[in-house]
């Protein structure tokens, strides 16, 4: 019909609501939406439901994020690159590498998309640990059918960013003659393709699988006794001292002792124990099982009185014997005053993994400034850095120095208090002052509080602002008699 009313040659326009395969609805809001683009009022209100909708941020600083966040471990079809899908929730493709037995195994790790990292903290920076490294080593040997890991040593903390991503790469060699295979463990931020590469692991997979080991029948063993300790309390104390365990991390239920030996039980948060299958042994479960070591003293002194504990350092014999477990019965037998043999099992006492030994190295309260020091991260950001607070003696006085007007008043409100203030028209009226020692201000304020601005100036005046900023701050920093007095620019 709308056809036959276009050729009459009447003005107008003619929008058909009914056309051979498509359905009535589509159609319809179809040719009401074409009518509102002719300028026809078109009341959409009237044909569309009801829905709510979402105030758009006024601006891009609004604090606000109104776009969609994707699951954590989501990816992309990383067959359509040509690679194959890793399975696993810290690597997410692996590369058989051409002409060679090489495979790399590759990932992209953040505190964004693996919150529970964060979890886990060293001297205030986030850490993978060690047993997170142990069990994408566990996977790349799965990819060539290498069972067991001969040894792994742990070189250098991973160290997530606060923002932005690492990516990560584990590198299994070819085999060698008696079918063992290198593998290493390297990162590097994601930020900036030509950054260099970190290793943090290295060390050995083995195609043989040890027997598992015997797991005691009895639990708890006999004779073993429950310590006395409150595991919340030492957690606390942990943080305290520079290692920090969230609640990702904090699985140990119950602890015993006997002679040389610690038993526990460690059990995953309900919240990870859904994701508990993807891994070979969820790393903060494995974690948890090791940290049995500390509330049954089964280690030595870490080296200094205020020591905060202990970290894996080197595995040796590593096998895993059945995945996603999500709680364990945990034996650690001491081998010497750093080294533990390992034995987990599952809650009817069967072989989880067995770790023929395991050596830590200690983490020293006063030393843990030097993993946050290994933070990184190319992308700038601005930050707040709190400066601590100075109590001011009774009766100690300091001399100001105020530069340009003084709309708030603080000359008059300074001197009230019993401060020296000197007002100066800028700082080289300021400079030209200083003939003697005793004429130096301890505190200089540069007002900066102008007019109401312009809105047609807005350039130019932020312009100004930038290149007078820039000439006060160079001509102070050419002043060696301000050296020691402090410069506070109010805007």
């Amino acid at each position: 019909v709308a056809a036959i009313l276009d050729d009459t040659g009447t003005a107008g326009h003619t929008l058909g609501t009914l056309r051979r395969g498509e359905d009535d609805p589509s159609r319809l809001l179809t040719s009401l939406a074409t009518a509102h683009t002719l300028g026809l009022p078109v009341d959409l209100t009237k044909v569309l439901a009801p829905t709510p909708t979402v105030d758009l941020p006024t601006y891009a600083f609004d604090r606000r994020r109104y776009w969609l966040t994707a699951p954590a471990h989501q990816v992309r079809d990383v067959s359509a690159a040509g690679l194959q899908d890793a399975g696993h929730p810290l690597l997410s493709a692996a590369v058989p590498v051409a002409d060679d037995q090489t495979v790399v195994l590759t990932g992209r790790l953040s505190v964004r998309t693996h919150p529970w990292l964060a979890d886990h903290v060293v001297g205030g920076a986030v850490i993978v640990p060690g047993t997170g490294l142990m069990d994408m080593v566990v996977r790349a040997g799965d990819e060539v059918d290498a069972g067991q890991v001969g040894d792994l040593t742990l070189i250098s903390p991973l160290v997530l960013p606060a923002t932005g991503a690492v990516q990560v790469q584990v590198r299994v060699g070819a085999p060698g003659d008696t079918g063992e295979r290198t593998v290493t463990v390297h990162s590097r931020p994601e930020e900036g393709g030509d950054a260099e590469w970190i290793r943090h692991a290295e060390g050995l997979l083995l195609p043989q699988m040890p027997d598992p080991a015997v797991v005691p029948g009895e639990w708890p063993p006999a004779g073993a006794v429950e310590v006395d300790t409150d595991l919340d309390a030492w957690y606390a104390h942990t943080a305290e001292a520079g290692l920090g365990y969230g609640p990702a991390f904090r699985c140990l239920r119950r602890v015993w002792r006997r002679d040389d030996e610690v038993y526990a039980e460690v059990a995953l948060p309900d919240a990870d124990a859904a994701e508990a299958s993807r891994f070979g042994l969820h790393p903060a479960l494995f974690d948890a099982a090791l940290q049995a070591a500390g509330p049954g003293a089964l280690l030595g002194n870490p080296g200094d009185a205020d020591g905060a504990g202990w970290l894996p350092f080197a595995f040796r014999s590593v096998a895993l014997h059945a995945h996603g477990a999500t709680r364990l019965r945990v034996r650690l037998r001491a081998l010497g005053p750093d080294t533990v043999a390992v034995t987990l099992a599952d809650p009817a006492g069967q072989p989880v993994v067995t770790v023929e030994s395991l050596t830590f190295r200690p983490v020293a309260a006063g030393r843990a400034d030097e993993a946050a020091a290994l933070r990184r991260t190319s992308v700038f950001h601005l930050d707040w850095t709190p400066l601590p607070a100075i109590e001011a003696a009774a009766g100690n006085t300091t001399r100001w120095a105020l530069l340009g007007d003084d709309p708030l008043g603080l000359a008059d409100a300074l001197a009230a208090a019993g401060h020296p203030v000197a007002s100066h028209p800028d700082l080289a009226a300021l400079i030209d002052t200083l003939d003697a020692a005793a004429d130096v201000p301890e505190v200089v304020v540069d007002l900066r509080a102008g007019p109401d601005a312009d809105p047609s100036r807005a350039d130019a005046d932020a312009h100004d602002a930038a290149r007078d900023a820039l000439a006060l701050v160079q001509r102070w920093l050419a002043e060696p008699r301000l050296e020691q007095t402090r410069l506070v620019l109010h805007t």
